[in-house]
């Protein structure tokens, strides 16, 4: 019985939905509206009566139910901007190419598999978002829409790029996060007028050389890929202030030291100062001294490994107290004798090294001084 009756209660609310969009369309034909906003509304199709909206040019039918492109809508020759987002159209019309005013068209989070040639006769369109559809290739014919300046390709299951992707030259922000790309295309040195690129979570393996030709660059997001190496044209890029190379199997950033600015450089959950911008086997233990940035120390023992570093700077063990162990540096490192101590983490066995003052004689007291005077049974206690 209380399915039939939630059955029933879903039907009485469509027929109060689709009532108030009669009267929304009824009301927006009155006023001769250019204008009309139908989201969130969980409409599963849309009145023929739109045709009469001849002078309409901005449609929002996002969060609603539909599961087929609303052919309605095609009359509407006037439209400059067209929101489906949030659906579940399964096919697009190869006659949306009728619509040929269209300057914004967001079709994201909907569950088509395709797209038609056609899509590329949209040719003013500036603003295209697929984002969240599966798709495994996007037409080559959309690479006619050159007067494209975003376009929105995040989470989709692309393979591959148009071959012609460098004619899109107008482009300034190209989404690409989440899909299965292992390679670019080299014209995409081509859009010189790009200023965000987001490469979030592909498969990449390189990067193509003309990546340097991207003169406007700002952020460049190359997170979660499968980079081992960057090519040295990327130093070219002159502009750029944000460089995500987080979760890529790097062990050089050499080609970083052609960069005229100093961006914000993501590697290891660290902004890499200029100095670490060369082969990590080039890293040097002596920068612990210098380094006083806790985050970036401890990326550094972790790569430059806690042997190599007691080995390089002569540390003797002075004393050790639990998972702390008191180490002096020997030699004139600098103007006072300099202490250091290694702590293991119990929780996830990371070690850290902080230095501590030269009159410190025991562990115990090195770990009191580094909480502010509070012994760490203290701490214990109080946790």
């Amino acid at each position: 019985m209380s399915a039939i009756n939630n059955s029933d209660e879903v039907k009485m609310l469509e027929a109060v939905r689709h009532k108030q969009m009669e009267v929304r369309i009824a009301n927006a034909i009155e006023t001769n509206a250019t204008h009309l906003d139908l989201c969130g509304n969980l409409l599963t199709h849309l009145s023929d009566n739109i045709c009469k909206l001849s002078n309409l040019t901005h449609l929002c039918l996002s969060g609603n139910w539909l599961t087929e492109f609303p052919e309605s809508v095609l009359c509407l020759t006037n439209l400059v901007s067209l929101d489906l987002d949030d659906n579940g159209i399964v096919n697009i019309p190869s006659n949306i190419s009728s619509l040929t005013k269209l300057k914004t068209l967001i079709l994201s989070h909907n569950q088509f598999f395709e797209l038609p040639e056609s899509l590329g006769c949209l040719t003013k369109l500036n603003y295209l978002s697929l984002e969240g559809n599966i798709l495994e290739y996007i037409p080559d014919s959309v690479c006619n829409l050159v007067d494209l300046t975003h376009l929105n390709l995040y989470g989709m299951r692309l393979i591959k790029l148009p071959n012609d992707l460098g004619r899109l030259t107008k482009l300034e922000e190209l989404e690409l996060t989440s899909n299965r790309l292992t390679e670019l295309p080299e014209n995409i040195g081509n859009l010189t007028k790009i200023e965000r690129l987001d490469l979030t979570g592909s498969s990449l393996m390189y990067l193509p050389d003309s990546i340097g030709n991207l003169c406007e660059l700002i952020d460049l997001n190359l997170e979660e890929n499968q980079l081992a190496s960057l090519p040295k044209s990327i130093g070219k890029l002159k502009k750029l202030t944000d460089l995500n190379l987080e979760g890529n199997p790097l062990t050089d950033l050499s080609a970083l030291q052609g960069l005229s600015t100093d961006p914000e450089v993501l590697c290891f959950g660290v902004d890499l100062p200029r100095r670490y911008w060369t082969k990590f086997s080039e890293w040097q233990p002596k920068w612990l001294l210098e380094e006083d940035n806790a985050e970036i120390r401890k990326v550094l023992i972790e790569n430059v490994g806690y042997d190599r570093i007691c080995e390089e700077l002569s540390a003797v063990k002075l004393d050790s107290w639990r998972e702390y162990t008191l180490l002096r540096i020997e030699g004139e490192a600098d103007i006072e004798p300099i202490l250091l101590l290694k702590m293991i983490c119990p929780s996830t066995g990371h070690i850290h090294i902080l230095r501590v003052p030269p009159d410190i004689d025991l562990a115990e007291s090195a770990i009191t001084w580094i909480n502010w005077g509070i012994h760490p049974s203290e701490i214990a206690i109080a946790t």
